[in-house]
């Protein structure tokens, strides 16, 4: 369904529907049958999610919706945010089997809305919509899977009916107490998310840190967690109920040990908020457990086929998390690395010993953990490498020393500290707070170390992705030899991954490229030659977040270079300079140019700067000895001129800049490609600008709906009255140019990634 650009027709879904239940029935091709009817069931799943999308005239103006509150408020700054599930619109019922779910901000309010508190708001809503770029989160597909059909703000609201009131949880009593000593901690925020599964407080830069180690596995509260929670409570468990003699006659200890665990992952997976990556390793907590008590011996596989089909039957839009299938595929790839190495029986789940020599015990764990953390680094380095376009080589070091570190000290301090939590023993749970701080430190410490190496990290690029799942694909082929059909299907898989990943397109002398990246109300974009690259402005930057950043990070990646050799920022308003802190590490070595002084060193774009990169010519056009007072006519005026085509850069240029620059240049102003000026504002793009540059084709970079009502309709009549056609990143994402010999090559987002989610009808 991830592929798909639309749903499938009803006919074609009823014939696959009969042909699965038909090949399920009779045992021919019975993993395309399942496979098939799958397919039927997901996109009947995405129907009934599209049919949760909100009618038009509800995004035209502000409307009053009443609801509840369906997840815990999260907060920022200067506002709180949280999901709304709507009961009526505008004092209309809404039928509940089409009761849709926004997501809203609250600015500047001093009232913080509960999870279960009934409330009236009035709000602004927009459509769903993200970052449309080739590299980069879709966050489009991330609010459809979640069921999100609007986003916007809250203008005004009242409570209407307050939650029940169940005192502080104790959620919110560890939070609290984490909260009030984060000045003395080191990590407040990764024992929040160990604890709680709070995740909220992590930095970008320590999420770069846990993703170049290894180490995001240990603060998303999932198997690894849970299964440590289950099998501390056992251990405790199995100790306290040691004494009771009559439990055997009525139900055997280790059975009532292992039943008693069971219920603490619960709690523990209830405090987190149940979210997938926790529920998953429940249920296969759950599964396991069913089995011994049982007396059934239930292999791995069958395991994992329970809970893949189970989630797959009650959310499909869980199958598309990439979360889901790494954490699958590392519980598959430990299985079958240990497989026989254990026993299966109920005293075999729990190594106790009873030598006298304890110590025997210290080496087979450290080889197990080897076994282990090398298994998971084979096994899933192809997978992340698809996914993430890296591979960490220090994870596996790393781990040896977190994963113990983890499960034999900081989660179970974690688990008494929220017990303490629970019964109000304040001052001990703060000492066991400061405990497993420095547990963590000690981690990051070691982990820190490593990742400061050059080696740490192997950034991939697209075509070296391909031959990486093909040689992984074979390979998984030869070790499934005795298995024909895991073979065909792991195959398959690694085809369907390949599908996006193209090597990158070769330029000749003389020729350039030049990808405008949707960063929504801003610009910035990337112009390659034959073996260099030219930086225009950067896009904006909220806070730590810059929408350019994965954009030109895979754009290096894919060419396999580590810097730009030129970057230019036009001016410093910040939808146009924001982002250039964020890119940092692209600068190194490079020539930087501006409008106006930015940083140390930049150099300022006049007239007549030029150079020249494998035969295409760089030129700054700003008029020589004119000074104009406003920030946007200082913007530089780059012209790209190849052997077979021309582009002009513009900035946000207004008219007295481009009269001057008309005046002063005239006809050396042509160009086949414009950076439209000011993002179609009214004051640019003047009629004698546009008859000297006398271009075939306009970019409009800017954000869809933004507040400064750019595009003027006055400015595009003119583009259209003069035959000049414009591609606009607000409606069809990233835009690729590349001018050959053949002509001016054109590509852009939505032509190759139309999906089911796209809201399309902009």
């Amino acid at each position: 369904m991830s592929l798909q650009s639309a749903l499938l027709p009803a006919a074609v879904a009823a014939g696959l529907l009969i042909f699965g239940l038909a090949s399920v029935r009779a045992g021919i091709v019975r993993p395309c049958g399942w496979l098939f009817m799958g397919l039927v069931w997901s996109n009947v799943f995405a129907a009934w999610l599209l049919h949760h999308r909100p009618p038009e005239h509800w995004f035209l103006d502000q409307i009053q919706v009443s609801g509840s509150i369906s997840e815990q408020s999260k907060m920022g700054d200067d506002f709180v945010r949280f999901n709304f599930e709507v009961e009526s619109v505008n004092n209309a019922r809404i039928s509940e089997f089409r009761s849709p779910k926004f997501r809203l901000s609250w600015f500047d309010n001093y009232q913080v809305p509960k999870k279960g508190e009934q409330w009236r708001l009035t709000v602004k809503l927009r459509r769903p919509r993200g970052y449309w770029n080739t590299d980069g989160f879709d966050y489009e597909k991330f609010l459809f899977l979640e069921g999100i059909t609007g986003l916007g703000y809250v203008l005004a609201g009242e409570r209407i009916q307050r939650g029940r009131d169940t005192g502080p949880s104790v959620k919110t009593r560890f939070s609290k107490r984490i909260n009030a000593s984060s000045s003395t901690l080191l990590y407040p925020d990764l024992i929040l998310a160990i604890a709680v599964g709070d995740r909220g407080l992590i930095t970008a830069d320590r999420w770069e840190l846990l993703r170049k180690t290894g180490l995001s596995h240990l603060v998303a509260i999932s198997g690894l967690h849970i299964g440590l929670v289950a099998f501390w409570s056992l251990v405790l468990i199995r100790f306290l109920v040691y004494p009771l003699k009559f439990c055997n006659g009525i139900f055997p200890k280790k059975y009532l040990a292992m039943t008693l665990s069971v219920f603490c992952a619960f709690a523990y997976a209830q405090i987190a908020g149940f979210p997938v990556p926790t529920l998953r390793a429940f249920v296969m907590l759950v599964i396991v457990v069913s089995a011994i008590l049982l007396l059934k011996r239930v292999s791995l596989v069958a395991i994992l086929a329970a809970t893949i089909f189970m989630f797959a039957w009650l959310n499909p839009s869980s199958i598309f998390s990439t979360a889901f299938w790494l954490s699958f595929s590392a519980v598959w790839i430990l299985g079958s690395a240990f497989e026989g190495r254990f026993s299966t029986t109920v005293n075999g789940m729990i190594p106790i010993n009873t030598s006298r020599n304890r110590f025997r015990l210290l080496i087979p764990g450290v080889k197990r953990l080897l076994i282990a953390q090398l298994a998971l680094f084979v096994g899933l380095t192809p997978l992340l490498g698809f996914l993430f376009q890296e591979i960490s080589l220090i994870s596996p070091i790393i781990n040896l020393l977190a994963v113990p570190v983890f499960g034999l000290l900081v989660i179970p301090v974690v688990m008494v500290g929220l017990v303490i939590s629970s019964i109000g023993l304040e001052s001990f749970g703060d000492q066991l707070i400061r405990l497993t701080d420095f547990f963590i430190f000690l981690v990051f410490n070691f982990a820190g170390f490593f990742e400061q190496q050059s080696w740490s990290v192997i950034q991939l690029s697209r075509h070296s992705l391909f031959l990486l799942g093909m040689v992984s694909g074979f390979l998984s082929c030869y070790l499934l030899k005795a298995q024909k059909t895991p073979s065909i299907f792991f195959l398959l898989g690694i085809g369907i991954l390949s599908i996006n990943f193209e090597p990158p397109q070769k330029l000749f002398n003389g020729e350039f490229s030049i990808r405008f990246i949707d960063v929504g109300q801003g610009l910035a974009a990337i112009i390659r030659t034959q073996n260099h690259s030219v930086a225009y402005d950067f896009g904006p930057a909220f806070g730590l977040f810059s929408p350019a950043k994965d954009s030109i990070d895979g754009s290096f990646r894919q060419h396999e270079k580590d810097a730009f050799d030129v970057a230019v920022v036009s001016h410093r308003a910040a939808d146009h300079s924001g982002g250039l802190a964020s890119v940092g590490s692209r600068l190194q070595g490079s020539k930087i140019f501006s409008g106006q002084p930015l940083i140390n060193g930049d150099r300022r774009c006049v007239f007549p700067m030029r150079w020249h990169f494998d035969g295409v010519e760089f030129r700054f056009l700003n008029p020589p000895n004119i000074q104009f007072n406003e920030d946007n006519n200082k913007s530089c005026v780059l012209h790209i001129k190849g052997k077979f085509g021309a582009a002009l850069f513009t900035g946000d240029l207004e008219r007295p800049a481009e009269f001057a620059l008309s005046d002063f240049y005239g006809q050396e102003l042509r160009a086949d490609v414009i950076q439209i000026p000011h993002h179609g504002s009214h004051s640019s793009s003047s009629t004698l600008f546009l008859s000297k540059v006398d271009p075939k084709l306009g970019i409009l970079s800017r954000g869809l709906n933004n507040r400064y009502g750019h595009p003027s309709d006055r400015v595009v009549n003119r583009y259209r009255q003069r035959g000049i056609r414009i591609l606009d990143t607000a409606r069809v994402g990233q835009i690729d140019l590349v001018s050959r010999r053949s002509g001016w090559d054109e590509t852009t987002y939505i032509d190759r990634n139309v999906r089911i989610w796209r809201s399309l009808d902009l």
